[in-house]
């Protein structure tokens, strides 16, 4: 006995071609969106990805004091998950999120309710893994801003200026 898992089946591909690529529904619309956002969030993760491999030696970026994408995106952390660079995982986490949008007609809601719950449930769990990940550096900034002013103090050896101490800022 199969289970019964949700499945796609296109009874016929040319109309589906044809509806999907003319529908002018507003779920539609922002279904193209999510594909623009997500094919634009691909793209630099294919120029970094490139750089974590060593296909190129540089990674483009502003030209501002402040940043050093080559230095980031050579960091340990970039390659903490699966012995891989970390935008080798954020270009198929990209590639997903553009398959869940895309596949389907305009009533997919109605045909394949499934479709939409999965690109919800696939968006949260997204936005849970930036908190996660923005948490983290901002605790590592404020570690790093206490130790700053522990030199400015000239205290190093207190407990506020060491920021292996400081559970939180």
């Amino acid at each position: 006995m199969r289970p019964n898992l949700p499945t796609i089946i296109t009874p016929d591909p040319a109309r589906l071609s044809t509806e999907i690529r003319q529908a002018e529904d507003p779920l539609t619309q922002r279904r193209r969106r999510v594909v623009w956002l997500s094919l634009t969030s691909a793209a630099s993760m294919a120029v970094i990805a490139l750089y974590q491999i060593g296909a190129t030696t540089h990674v483009p970026e502003p030209p501002l004091r402040m940043l050093d994408a080559d230095k980031v995106d050579a960091s340990e952390e970039a390659y903490a998950k699966l012995s891989v660079g970390v935008a080798f995982i954020g270009f198929v986490s990209y590639g997903v999120t553009m398959l869940l949008a895309a596949a389907g007609g305009p009533r997919r809601h109605v045909s394949h309710p499934w479709l939409p719950r999965a690109l919800a449930v696939k968006a949260a769990f997204r936005c849970g893994a930036g908190r996660k990940a923005h948490g983290r550096s901002v605790d590592e900034a404020s570690r790093v801003l206490l130790l700053v002013r522990g030199r400015r103090r000239g205290n190093l050896r207190g407990h506020r200026s060491n920021p292996r101490n400081c559970a939180h800022p």
